[in-house]
């Protein structure tokens, strides 16, 4: 799953009018973010790594004890140490590479505690770096979607948090989660977008011009990870 490709042009275009009519009656600033992953799990797909290199220790072993017995061989010569350490090396990488490239696979590995903090230390790294936390009137909101760990985030400057309190937010998050499991990404950031805009217009009117804007109106992507983006990373 690539952050980049899940959500084409004319979605991204959609994202970025949503929050352009949210913005256009309040004076609340408004970050969509997506990225592929919040972090590493370099461990789970090592672990999963050996597993492949043992499997593949032991089938070469068998297929070489077979061709043995086959050919009617006794007191045969044992597999080459050449050939146990290639299968080794083989088996680790290939299940490596099978275990970082398939989410559900790799998720099994990765504890759900390990992926709900990581999604939210890249949501705060994103709400500094794409300067959400950085408005005059501290009036920030910051949707972040991560697809590997299947979270949603949803971080508010001071008075956009007040305008939206912290059960308005929750409320959010429930709509943006129910899109997102019919595999709605872009349906979601819209939704959320939409339904934020009422109370930010009610309590955070806008009295601005579009010059006055701080932050573009674009969904900023990730690929593979925010934290190692610099600052305004991600591609618009």
């Amino acid at each position: 799953m690539n952050a980049h490709r899940i959500l084409g042009a004319n979605d991204r275009e959609q994202v970025r009018q949503a929050i352009a009519r949210a913005e256009a009656g309040t004076r609340s600033e408004m970050v969509c973010a997506l990225a592929t992953e919040s972090g590493h799990y370099d461990r789970a797909d090592s672990v999963f790594g050996l597993f492949v290199a043992i499997v593949f220790l032991i089938g070469v072993q068998w297929l070489h004890d077979s061709a043995l017995v086959t050919s009617g061989q006794w007191g045969g010569e044992g597999l080459h140490v050449a050939w146990q350490a290639l299968s080794v090396v083989v088996g680790f990488v290939l299940g490596s590479l099978l275990c970082q490239h398939v989410h559900p696979l790799r998720r099994l590995l990765v504890s759900e505690r390990q992926m709900g903090r990581n999604a939210e230390r890249a949501a705060a790294h994103v709400f500094m770096l794409a300067d959400v936390a950085g408005t005059r009137e501290r009036v920030g909101l910051l949707i972040y979607v991560s697809l590997f760990e299947h979270r949603i985030v949803i971080l508010a400057d001071e008075r956009a948090r007040e305008a939206l309190g912290d059960e308005g937010i929750a409320k959010l998050r429930d709509v943006a989660v129910a899109d997102l499991r019919q595999g709605q990404v872009a349906r979601a950031l819209i939704d959320v977008i939409e339904q934020a805009a009422v109370p930010l217009a009610k309590a955070l009117p806008d009295e601005r011009t579009l010059t006055e804007r701080e932050i573009d109106d674009h969904l900023i992507v990730f690929h593979p990870r925010p934290l190692e983006a610099n600052r305004r990373g991600g591609s618009r």
